[in-house]
């Protein structure tokens, strides 16, 4: 990925040296992709790519001692922004996309073509020339943190993803007259929301950085924006390219805000969700052990018969979604222990649940958890519904992690699809709702 305005003139008046050329269009695409990934996967608005410099120096920047002018030129020029904040061992500087290109329309662009434009004399007898296969080789040594699901092997998955790719090439959105209120709205609620959130998490050394309403305004207008026949993207979080990959399929779909899905539309026939009761808790029942059985049918009696996070937020005053975001923090903080009347609750109905997870994140570090949900998630609902679905019954429609976005005219069987699936997997399942 490159910016579309991006020229040769615009690298020479740098002031660089030409060899500096294949570095920045090299590292542009590592930042705009890490930093893409981040704000889908883990929602944050503006996301630095924290890269140790090891991998800077061999698999990236190969520029020896010109390492520091490089950055120091590029972020005065606003090319990119770095937290200088790190930490030895612990925290690596972050990076991002600074305001030259921050706006801008970014386009693929295939590495060696982007060479050939770019640095032109890298086709007649130079010194550049004879580096040529140099710098392709860096390309296919760094270009797996580019991968796409085109350049996946043959299988299941990639199919899922050709399919997803085709149909919401043909999504398009209708949007509502009164749209900049609704925009304005939620991205107010969005943003006092991550204020109160932030003040918890922000550390002393990391920097300030304030994310406005118009900023989210326009973040949410860019998303609205995307459905228009070619702007449809997919992406997989698979084991290729991530060490724990999870599975999950990511999409303009997965990534649109909820309150603006009913917008969207294939010849004028909209969509409805169907959607799985407390997913993500009903999954932790995969951490329970045999010998776990009779807490084990007690967790699944309340996951299936009342509203679990109801249940947790009993005699702490807390709404069902304060007491959601809650129970999340038990699931997937780094914290082992956490305080608040929902912890204590979950630790007293499920004492050997909660060790269960205590245990998981001590021994293979506190984000496993959630890899492991994912993971079950996804072969749950990607490999076994959406794959039924999309390719053994070719019935339109698109994977937002524990639900499935489709037709109402399809939406009953694909509920009893679901229970289906879950039920062979888990040995039980929620109640499955069909949301508008």
């Amino acid at each position: 990925m490159l910016p579309e305005n991006l020229t040769p003139e615009l690298i020479s008046n740098l002031n660089l040296n030409e060899k500096f050329t294949p570095n920045i269009l090299l590292f542009l695409g590592l930042l705009r992709s890490i930093t893409e990934f981040k704000r889908a996967v883990i929602r944050e608005e503006d996301p630095y790519a924290h890269i140790g410099s090891k991998f800077l120096t061999h698999f990236i920047l190969t520029l020896g001692n010109d390492i520091k002018r490089f950055f120091n030129i590029l972020e005065k020029e606003g090319w990119i922004e770095i937290n200088h904040s790190y930490t030895v061992g612990v925290k690596s500087k972050g990076y991002r996309i600074g305001p030259k290109f921050k706006k801008e329309k970014w386009i693929k662009k295939e590495w060696k073509s982007s060479l050939e434009f770019f640095v032109p004399r890298i086709l007649i007898k130079s010194n550049i020339a004879r580096k040529k296969e140099v710098l392709y080789d860096l390309w296919d040594r760094a270009s797996v943190y580019f991968s796409t699901w085109e350049t996946m092997p043959d299988g299941p998955l990639k199919t899922i993803c050709s399919k997803t790719q085709s149909l919401g090439d043909k999504v398009r959105i209708t949007l509502p007259d009164n749209i900049n209120e609704i925009v304005r709205k939620c991205a107010e609620e969005h943003v006092e929301k991550e204020k109160k959130s932030r003040k918890k998490k922000r550390k002393k050394d990391e920097q300030n950085y304030e994310w406005t309403v118009q900023d989210q305004i326009e973040n949410y207008n860019y998303a609205l924006s995307r459905f228009d026949g070619k702007s449809f993207y997919v992406s997989i979080h698979d084991g290729l390219r991530f060490p724990k990959g999870s599975g999950r399929l990511f999409s303009n779909i997965v990534n649109l805000k909820k309150e603006f899905r009913s917008f969207l539309h294939i010849n004028g026939e909209h969509f409805v969700n169907v959607d799985i009761q407390s997913c993500q808790v009903a999954l932790l029942a995969t951490f329970y052990k045999p010998e776990d059985s009779a807490e084990k049918e007690k967790f699944i009696h309340y996951i299936c018969s009342k509203d679990i996070y109801l249940f947790l937020s009993e005699g702490t005053g807390l709404a069902r979604d304060d007491a959601k975001t809650a129970m999340y923090r038990v699931m997937f903080d780094k914290e082992l222990h956490q305080q608040g009347k929902v912890y204590e609750n979950f630790v007293r109905e499920f004492p050997i649940l909660s060790s269960r997870i205590s245990d998981n994140k001590r021994k293979h570090g506190y984000e496993n958890v959630s890899f492991e949900m994912q993971k079950k998630e996804s072969s749950i609902m990607i490999g076994g519904v959406l794959h039924s679905l999309l390719i053994d019954e070719d019935i339109l429609c698109f994977s937002i992690h524990d639900s499935i976005f489709c037709f109402r005219r399809d939406a009953e069987y694909i509920q009893k699809k679901i229970y289906s699936f879950f039920f062979a997997e888990m040995g039980f399942c929620p109640t499955v709702h069909i949301k508008d």
